[in-house]
């Protein structure tokens, strides 16, 4: 059968048309959301309001003692306090332009001591989470030119306040308080690109002036600062969230669907707690969906597709807890998931938010449960991908497949790229993103400018040469091109057809295929171009770590016991080589263990080039 084709599109949400859908009361009532009303609620619920109410908590201390993943859990949130107790103060220290890794901090620290002194009653929990409120209120901003860093830190200062107000002393109190309002809400209203971004950054500000307006509106001189920005942050969400319209694929990638999803959830999981609605947020096209993404894109060696800055690794993601209670799936949550409970975690950032996991987690133990998504999957969005798969065992086959443009979000020049896993092993890698604060450092490099000759394609982890794509004649994929799927098919084998053309302008047709055999033990890559200057250069790679061996048109590969063949047929075509993928020093980072293995061919006298390679297990 034939999937839903995937067009490179961004899909026209009005965002002026949100609020007719935007409803204050869970029952679906359509008139506008009355924020008035919202914020008295949020009063009138009192302490702890945030993600939870007193009750909640009394069930957790309850739960301690019981078996059980939730046991275990709160178990661990006091073990993982204890760790932080020996820690510094936090101090206001840029790396670059950015204060974020002292908010990630914050919020790590500030929000497991609460909840261990929530859980406990021990003094030595609360005192270290006072000293830390203090540090960091006391600091003269919370960088709000990066506004992340902001938004961070107010999540962190608001749970602490909320969750700890009726045992701070009344001079903290007024402190924290006060430091909350100054460098949260009063930056907040300054306002910034941020306020209606359309990425990950929307989100996460969004939440962190959320919970400040969900927690100053106790003081009825903010109470209309606080019902401004509660109706400005909840209007600008979907602004944010229409990136996961209509199948919930998350342009920026696996890791940047942790960060920008996450503080989404958390911004929903306040609004219901303290307002006791959602304003319709969970209604949007796509967010309901997005929850499979995560276990969609994550292959049988629990590495990912790895597009966008995001690398292939991939963490235990709070959300999908969440998500779990909220659509009744408890098969969302993966081994990643409940196996990050199961022993002491390094005390340090661990998540965005690990202890509000526990008002989410069911009574399983330590097993997951088996969900059943599609082997096939190709969903519509701003940046289309496909993924392949034989089985959902360990040794079952995967690949990842992406299309879209070089210009979106945290983009890379990767039309058409695939990674591919087999019998246990990845062949085909994507390379680890770059870290932003030591390219921002060195003159000459426009990180964040995707134009067609800007420094950024000089990095190889995101230029042409760093993936698992073609090029033709030395040149880089054209960055404001976009790959297209135009065909993903089930039967009678997994495939996927994707028109690269706008990306290759030296050609006039440039198409690649990808097909996966039902048993999973082939996968074979063909690309055809047409159009090209007779004896026009396509050069045909891949990144790879296992072992190789060239022999001609074949390159034998090995990782421990398990053997493949990549067997490439081309009309005059070179030998395979393997060379370090590595770039020019000090610009590119090392890729240490990692090569680029490829051969090339050259267009015929009608400009023409036909490229098969095939990667076979051995038998």
């Amino acid at each position: 059968m034939t999937i839903r084709l995937c067009q490179a599109v961004r899909f026209a949400f009005a965002v002026a048309g949100a609020s007719a859908f935007l409803s204050l009361s869970a029952s679906g009532d359509s008139a506008r959301p009355d924020f008035r009303t919202a914020i008295g609620t949020a009063v009138a619920k009192g302490h702890p309001r945030l993600f939870a109410d007193a009750d909640a908590f009394a069930r957790l201390r309850e739960d301690a003692a019981k078996p059980g993943l939730r046991g275990l859990a709160v178990r661990r949130v006091r073990e993982r306090a204890e760790q932080v107790l020996g820690m510094k103060p936090l101090e206001r220290r840029l790396t670059g332009r950015r204060l974020l890794h002292v908010s990630r901090e914050a919020l790590y620290r500030i929000s497991t001591l609460a909840m261990a002194y929530r859980l406990t009653d021990e003094r030595r929990f609360l005192d270290k989470a006072v000293a830390d409120l203090r540090s960091v209120c006391a600091f003269s901003d919370w960088n709000p030119s990066h506004f992340l860093d902001t938004g961070e830190m107010s999540l962190a200062v608001s749970i602490g306040y909320d969750w700890l107000v009726a045992d701070l002393p009344e001079d903290v109190r007024a402190e924290v308080f006060a430091g909350l309002e100054r460098n949260g809400l009063r930056a907040g209203e300054k306002g910034g690109w941020w306020a209606k971004a359309h990425n990950n950054w929307g989100q996460v500000c969004r939440a962190g002036m959320i919970a400040a307006s969900l927690t100053l509106a106790d003081d009825p001189r903010l109470a209309g600062a606080c019902e401004k920005m509660l109706r400005e942050s909840v209007e600008a969400l979907p602004v944010s969230m229409k990136a996961m319209a209509p199948d919930g694929c998350y342009p920026e990638g696996t890791g940047y669907w942790h960060y920008g999803v996450s503080f989404n959830v958390f911004a929903i999981a306040m609004l219901e707690s303290a307002c006791g609605s959602d304003f319709g947020l969970c209604g949007l096209p796509g967010f309901r969906e997005t929850a499979d993404y995560p276990n969609l894109v994550t292959g049988p060696l629990g590495l990912t597709i790895g597009y966008a800055d995001c690398g292939s690794s991939r963490g235990a993601m709070q959300a999908l807890w969440w998500f779990a209670k909220k659509l009744g799936r408890p098969d969302l949550p993966s081994e990643k998931e409940v196996w990050s409970w199961n022993g002491t975690t390094p005390a340090g950032y661990a998540g965005w938010l690990p202890p509000v996991e526990l008002f989410w987690m069911d009574g399983r133990g330590l097993e997951t449960f088996p969900g059943r998504l599609p082997l096939v999957w190709a969903p519509r969005g701003m940046v289309p991908i496909a993924v392949l798969r034989s089985g959902w065992g360990k040794d079952d086959a995967f690949a990842g497949l992406k299309g879209g443009s070089p210009s979106a979000p945290h983009g890379h020049m990767d039309g058409g790229n695939f990674v591919l896993d087999m019998g246990g092993v990845r062949w085909a890698w994507e390379l680890p993103h770059e870290e932003y604060n030591r390219i921002e450092q060195m003159k000459g490099v426009s990180l964040w400018d995707s134009g067609q000759n800007s420094g950024r394609w000089t990095l190889l982890r995101l230029n042409t040469f760093g993936h698992n794509v073609p090029s033709v004649d030395g040149a880089q994929q054209v960055a404001k091109a976009s790959a297209v799927f135009t065909k993903v098919v089930a039967e009678p084998e997994a495939s996927a057809e994707i028109d690269l053309t706008s990306l290759y302008p030296a050609s006039k047709r440039a198409v690649r295929t990808c097909t996966l055999a039902k048993d999973g033990k082939s996968f074979r890559v063909k690309d055809v171009f047409e159009g090209l200057k007779p004896g026009a250069e396509v050069r045909w790679q891949f990144i790879l770590k296992a072992k190789a061996k060239p022999a001609g048109g074949t390159l034998a590969l090995s990782e421990g016991d398990r053997r493949l063949d990549v067997v490439r047929t081309a009309p005059g075509a070179t030998e395979w080589k393997v060379e370090p993928a590595e770039g020019p020093k000090p610009l590119n980072a090392p890729n240490p263990g990692t090569n680029v293995a490829f051969f090339t061919s050259r267009a015929d006298d009608s400009g023409r080039v036909e490229i098969d390679v095939a990667f076979s297990l051995r038998r």
